[in-house]
């Protein structure tokens, strides 16, 4: 079987945080999208779509600026973007005592992490409650107390921190899960299998240059590179020497989504 979809992050991959997108890097990228059409449309090159933790009214902008033909997921994959059929689906496995806890989260980041600091409230996400900002040093005193709190009143959350936010989400919903989610989109589930580094699009390719990560990982990434021009038309291997349905290109700097890895349907 080829692979179907090749599905990347966005910030440390396409763009930086607070940095303008490189227009020759959107036009590139878009090309190759409108090659390789919808999933299932061309047995040469994969389908591409997003997976990346900002919000949907991001990912959708990024989604209709780069005209993907293939669902893509916002919210570290919280939710399920169709821009052929105009459709958000939710992570099934996203409850409504899940939202509760998070709404809980949310109160006490505004009262105890926003106020007097330069940290902001992310506005507009309903799988994940967090804090942004460019203060590094700030980012790095919230986290410890963002942990506690969750851990302290929360089973069903974790919270985990970027170079540029803090964030809050279920415990069962990550980058890796939604993966297969999305994998099994419109079609009888099937077993998944993962392995390690494939490809990367990203540092100081892509849109713009490096991501959500410190300079220290930007550096150690370095060596995995590619420009997003690259994305190869050879097929990746499965951990079971088959060929994978599915390749992610991350550099976020959470465990399970560290490297870029392939699920075989």
């Amino acid at each position: 079987m080829t692979t179907q979809l090749f599905i990347a992050d966005i910030d440390g991959c396409l763009g930086e945080a607070y940095q303008p997108y490189g227009l020759d890097g959107v036009r590139a990228l878009s090309e190759l999208a409108a090659e390789a059409g919808a999933p299932d449309a061309n047995d040469e090159r994969p389908a591409v779509s997003l997976c990346s933790g900002r919000a949907y009214p991001y990912v959708e902008a990024v989604t209709q600026m780069l005209d993907l033909r293939a669902p893509v997921l916002f919210e570290s994959g919280g939710g399920m973007f169709d821009l052929r059929e105009a459709e958000v689906t939710w992570n099934p496995t996203f409850t409504d005592e899940t939202e509760r806890a998070l709404n809980e989260v949310g109160r006490w980041l505004r009262e105890e992490i926003t106020p007097n600091s330069p940290l902001m409230f992310d506005y507009g996400k309903r799988t994940q409650r967090g804090v942004v900002g460019d203060d590094r040093e700030s980012i790095a005193e919230a986290a410890p107390r963002v942990r506690d709190h969750v851990e302290r009143r929360h089973d069903e959350l974790c919270a985990y921190a970027t170079s540029v936010s803090v964030d809050v989400l279920a415990e069962g919903i990550t980058k890796r899960q939604a993966l297969a989610w999305i994998a099994r989109y419109g079609r009888r589930p099937r077993r998944a299998r993962v392995r390690g580094p494939l490809v990367c699009t990203g540092q100081r390719g892509g849109f713009g240059a490096g991501g959500r990560r410190s300079r220290d990982r930007r550096a150690a990434d370095r060596g995995h590179a590619r420009s997003v021009s690259r994305v190869p038309r050879a097929q990746p291997k499965s951990a079971a020497g088959g060929e994978c349905g599915l390749v992610f290109a991350s550099c976020e700097s959470r465990d399970e989504t560290r490297q870029p890895f392939a699920l075989r349907l």
